[in-house]
C-alpha cells in the first residue's frame, strides 16, 4: 500500500496495525470498519498530492481518453 498523499493519523495507524494483527475475519472486519470511520471523520479526500503523469502523443493520433492514471486506447485512430 502506498501513501502518496502522506496521510498521517496516529489513531488510524494504530487501528490498521490492530486489524493486521488479528486473524479472525469477523473481528478484523469490525476493526477495519472502525479504521474507516476514523479516516472518514478526518474528511480526507486525498487531494493533497498529485503524481504527475504526462501523456505524450502525436497530433494525428486521435481517440485517446484518460481517467486519472488509466489511458484508454481501445478506440484510437490516425487522422492524416
Amino acid at each position: 500500500m502506498n501513501n502518496w498523499a502522506n496521510y498521517c493519523s496516529k489513531p488510524f495507524d494504530t487501528c490498521i496495525a490492530e486489524g493486521g494483527a488479528i486473524s479472525d475475519p469477523a473481528k478484523r472486519h469490525e476493526i477495519y470498519k472502525r479504521c474507516i470511520t476514523i479516516f472518514q471523520e478526518d474528511a480526507f479526500i486525498g487531494s493533497g498530492y498529485l503524481d504527475p503523469y504526462p501523456i505524450v502523443t502525436h497530433k494525428t493520433l486521435k481517440g485517446i481518453t484518460t481517467n486519472w492514471r488509466d489511458v484508454n486506447v481501445r478506440e484510437v485512430w490516425l487522422d492524416k
